[in-house]
């Protein structure tokens, strides 16, 4: 591993910059990281501050965000906070002496998704265990007025109300009932956002859509009923949310409702 060096290539008497190497980017979740440094060499002059800095342009200075860890020579640890999910920081280690700042390499990072934040097309509502695949829903809704069949109730028998169906509730639901104007064929045929996998969400993604977004002011839902895939057990009916309250009702799938699209990501 390399020491610091002090005075190698320079007169002690006539400062330089420092010469600082950045550490990689680490423990890197949807609003922190964690980075560093080493100083290599001081120029020949006490090192006054050192920390790193980021912004998402590709040439961080500490005029932008930045750490303050410390004064001297030697590794220093950065914790960096306050970032925002989804997004691409260019970071770089900084040791500043009497002569002025000298940088390290510039390294790159993108921090995962936040709920709440705009993410893959949308907007972020759940994420798996892994925080990195989850779920978005549309920024808008796609209507605000529609029904849930296509003019006729055809039975589809195998949608679900779980966690990650929707796409799969969508599809059976537009297989059985074919082309026309209803609530998983709006999502079944949106592009929006470079995105075109959109889907209808069952009752379970919808109730988290509720908890996670229209009760934190996020989304601009209305205080409507918005559809889900899911269909009743008795096949007449299908599930959808009042977003005025979170209730989880069933009705007659000639209602028209609002919809809002999901996808996952």
């Amino acid at each position: 591993m390399l020491g610091m060096l002090v005075c190698i290539t320079q007169s002690c008497d006539t400062p330089s910059l420092p010469i600082v190497e950045t550490n990689d980017v680490i423990n890197i979740t949807g609003t922190s990281a964690v980075s560093g440094g080493l100083i290599l060499s001081d120029g020949g002059s006490t090192i006054m501050n050192r920390g790193v800095c980021w912004s998402t342009g590709s040439n961080p200075t500490i005029k932008d965000s930045k750490t303050n860890d410390g004064a001297g020579a030697g590794a220093f640890e950065s914790q960096i906070s306050l970032l925002n999910g989804s997004t691409r920081y260019y970071l770089r280690a900084y040791a500043t002496n009497s002569d002025g700042t000298g940088y390290g390499m510039t390294m790159s990072f993108t921090t995962l998704p936040v709920i709440g934040q705009a993410h893959e097309g949308g907007i972020v509502f759940y994420l798996d265990a892994s925080k990195v695949h989850g779920l978005a829903c549309a920024p808008n809704d796609q209507i605000t007025g529609i029904k849930w069949h296509n003019g006729v109730n055809v039975p589809i028998g195998t949608t679900s109300s779980s966690i990650g169906s929707g796409g799969n509730n969508t599809r059976d639901i537009v297989n059985k009932q074919g082309s026309g104007n209803y609530a998983a064929h709006i999502c079944f045929n949106l592009t929006l956002n470079n995105k075109s996998d959109w889907y209808l969400p069952s009752i379970n993604e919808l109730d988290l859509m509720y908890k996670n977004l229209k009760l934190n002011g996020i989304g601009g839902f209305a205080a409507g009923h918005y559809w889900s895939s899911t269909e009743s057990i008795t096949n007449t009916n299908a599930w959808y949310i009042y977003f005025g309250d979170g209730g989880k009702v069933t009705a007659a799938k000639d209602y028209e409702y609002y919809v809002r699209a999901v996808r996952s990501f």
